[in-house]
């Protein structure tokens, strides 16, 4: 085979410095300079960033994108095969990063491509405890919907319950705890409170939806 053939049929692997380009353009939703490198270096795809700008990365494309970027960034490379479950240096996936952040639509992605829900981080933090931290009901209740496990423990031993506790969220306390207990039915007034659809940011307004009386305390004494 001649030798410019065999070039084309192996390509050289993307350097560092490309791969940097590629995650900080996924992230800033450069979708251009995305598609352009994924034309060139199909491979790229999963690779992560490493020091860019002098910050320590170790991230992938999708992770950069679930974390800061744009909903449709997310959809394009899942429709190019990212993985989702690469983690970062600190074991967060994609979905628990999103998650942490109460990115709803970005978990709904995530969850439909087949994430993880379980998925634990070094410290055994999970998506559903990432989103108690601040208290992201949509989000929360996504995951419930979507079977994420109550009981887990991150490395502090606490529970989701317990982290939403310590925090004063107690909407989410209620929600958590309640939640093994409900009626289909009562699941189902509770979705149409919080479409899983909704952009990330709508916290305040979902609250504003729910009656005062939340329908997940009909179950209490």
């Amino acid at each position: 085979m001649p030798a410019n053939k065999l070039k084309d049929a192996f390509p050289a692997p993307p350097s560092q410095e490309k791969v940097n380009k590629f995650v900080m353009a996924a992230k800033d939703g450069k979708f251009k300079t995305v598609n352009a490198l994924l034309a060139k270096y199909p491979g790229i795809i999963d690779l992560k960033a490493t020091d860019i700008d002098g910050v320590f990365w170790s991230d992938t494309a999708l992770y950069g994108a679930a974390y800061w970027g744009p909903k449709e960034m997310v959809e394009l490379l899942l429709s190019k095969g990212a993985s989702t479950e690469i983690k970062d240096p600190i074991g967060h996936t994609p979905l628990l990063g999103a998650a942490r952040l109460g990115r709803t639509d970005i978990v709904v992605l995530l969850l439909k491509n087949g994430a993880a829900i379980n998925a634990k981080s070094n410290y055994n933090e999970t998506p559903l405890i990432a989103a108690t931290i601040d208290g992201h009901m949509d989000t929360i209740q996504l995951l419930l919907e979507n079977g994420a496990s109550i009981h887990d423990r991150n490395g502090g031993g606490l529970t989701a319950v317990d982290v939403a506790r310590k925090n004063g969220y107690s909407e989410a306390v209620d929600l958590i705890e309640q939640w093994p207990t409900l009626t289909q039915q009562q699941k189902d007034e509770l979705k149409k409170l919080a479409h899983p659809e909704i952009p990330a940011g709508r916290l305040e307004k979902l609250k504003s939806q729910r009656p005062k009386q939340s329908p997940f305390k009909k179950n209490q004494p």
